[in-house]
């Protein structure tokens, strides 16, 4: 009987988490959408939901916020830009497709999460553990949506597939409430400039992109720099990550 119960309970939860996807996968706004997620994921134990997304390539690559209601103080500590290279969950969630919780990464060595380190400043909140849903796409572009639990998190296959779901459609309505996209699809890229920046994008230098497309590599740059001055980026980087979001690339 106790079986048959749990059995009904995780199914209900599973339910809930799937009926939020139905309801939002259409859009919205994400401060209506924010309080649906956060009831839907309380009955997983989850709570004080945050997404991030990775801006950028190689070295250059950081991490922003889509938004983050983590508790204080640890708001306060993770918040503007991330290190993607030096946070190990971050790191992880490159690494990985499936969900993985915080002591589950604090058990692996190789993963550089110290939960010694953070684990005293984690319980002063009342966090005692995590899920990560990461959210990977084209050309490496990575995201994520984070959730912190009271207690360690023991759910089934089918509840954390559930969470996976729902936490990824509020990832991809974030991502458009941010308009992440809207710089790259309102540009009018020239055909040369896509394709340039196509070739950027796969870490290529002027010279080598000069040679495959059979251009001057001054005229290369003129391209590679009216395509930055279109998006709005800061750099190539973030102009090839914009387009990579974007689909544009």
């Amino acid at each position: 009987m106790n079986v048959l119960l749990g059995r009904l309970a995780s199914a209900e939860r599973s339910s809930r988490a799937l009926r939020f996807v139905d309801d939002w996968s259409g859009g919205g706004r994400l401060p209506d959408c924010l309080p649906a997620f956060d009831e839907a994921i309380s009955h997983f134990g989850l709570a004080s939901p945050c997404a991030a997304y990775s801006l950028g390539f190689g070295a250059q690559r950081t991490c922003r916020f889509l938004f983050n209601t983590l508790p204080e103080p640890l708001r306060s500590i993770f918040s503007g830009a991330v290190d993607i290279h030096g946070d190990p969950v971050v790191a992880a969630s490159m690494s990985r497709h499936l969900p993985f919780s915080f002591l589950e990464l604090g058990a692996d060595p190789a993963s550089g999460f110290d939960l010694e380190a953070v684990g005293a400043l984690a319980l002063e909140c009342g966090v005692v553990d995590g899920l990560v849903v990461p959210v990977h796409g084209p050309f490496g572009y990575l995201g994520m949506v984070a959730m912190t639990a009271s207690a360690p998190v023991d759910l089934a296959p089918g509840e954390i597939a559930a969470l996976a779901a729902a936490a990824r459609c509020l990832f991809d309505l974030a991502r458009h409430c941010a308009h992440l996209e809207t710089r790259a699809r309102s540009a009018r890229l020239t055909r040369r400039e896509r394709e340039a920046m196509s070739l950027v994008a796969m870490g290529r230098t002027d010279d080598q992109i000069a040679v495959a497309l059979g251009l001057a590599a001054s005229t290369v740059r003129h391209h590679v720099d009216n395509a930055r001055d279109k998006l709005g980026a800061a750099s190539r980087a973030e102009a090839a990550a914009l387009l990579a979001i974007s689909g544009g690339i």
